[in-house]
């Protein structure tokens, strides 16, 4: 089980609500290609999960690639040789939870994140 904190969506299920939890089964086919820090560097291809999340990845955008799942991800810690990546895995099921245990639809969920931006955007003409 996954951990992704998106306060901004979560909130509006419940006010004290920080983040959804992702069960992901039968994950296979992970590896993460970095994005080294220094430009002159090459990126890596990592495929041990230990390490590919050892540093906090955030999450900033999500898409289907190739057949798998691809994460772009960033990762701020001065104390790896990368500044972030696209992590790729397949899965055969994913189930998305809010933390009182309520799942919710990709249809839902795209309900729940319009909703959010048309908000913003109407606030912020």
């Amino acid at each position: 089980m996954l951990e992704v904190e998106i306060q901004y969506l979560a909130e509006r299920i419940n006010p004290v609500f920080r983040k959804f939890q992702i069960i992901l089964e039968n994950v296979e086919n992970i590896k993460f290609r970095t994005w080294p820090s220094d430009l002159k560097s090459k990126a890596k291809l990592i495929t041990e999960p230990s390490v590919i999340f050892k540093p906090k990845l955030d999450i900033l955008e999500g898409n289907i690639k190739e057949e798998q799942i691809q994460v772009i991800c960033n990762q701020a810690s001065p104390d790896f040789e990368y500044c972030g990546g696209e992590l790729y895995f397949s899965s055969t099921l994913a189930i998305v939870t809010d933390e009182a245990g309520k799942s919710y639809s990709i249809d839902e969920l795209d309900v729940l994140c319009k909703g959010y931006w048309d908000e913003w955007s109407a606030k912020n003409k």
